[in-house]
Formats: structure tokens, C-alpha cells, sequence
């Protein structure tokens, strides 16, 4: 395997941010996709003043 050096942790660190950041997104994304086909269904109102179960 060999030894890790600091910039092989920094590399390591960039990527799992990245990958948080990216799982983050598309959370949100699935998170507006219902809200916006609830939307269609439902009045804009009752969905705001509704708690929006995650």
C-alpha cells in the first residue's frame, strides 16, 4: 500500500466533501421533486402551513 503522505490526505479529504456535497444535492433535489409533485396535488398553502414530513 505504502506510505500516506499529507498531500494523499488532503486528496482524501476533497473527495469526501465532494461526495457529501454531491449526496447533500441530490437530497435536495429529491426533497423539490416532492415538493413540486405534492404541489400539483395539493394547494401551495396547505403545503407550506402542513409539516413537510422528510
Amino acid at each position: 500500500m505504502g506510505h500516506i503522505n499529507d498531500s494523499d490526505l488532503q486528496y482524501l479529504n476533497k473527495t469526501v466533501d465532494l461526495n457529501a456535497f454531491i449526496r447533500i444535492y441530490a437530497y435536495f433535489n429529491s426533497v423539490i421533486a416532492r415538493v413540486a409533485k405534492l404541489n400539483t396535488e395539493k394547494p401551495l398553502l396547505l403545503m407550506v402551513l402542513s409539516p413537510y414530513p422528510l
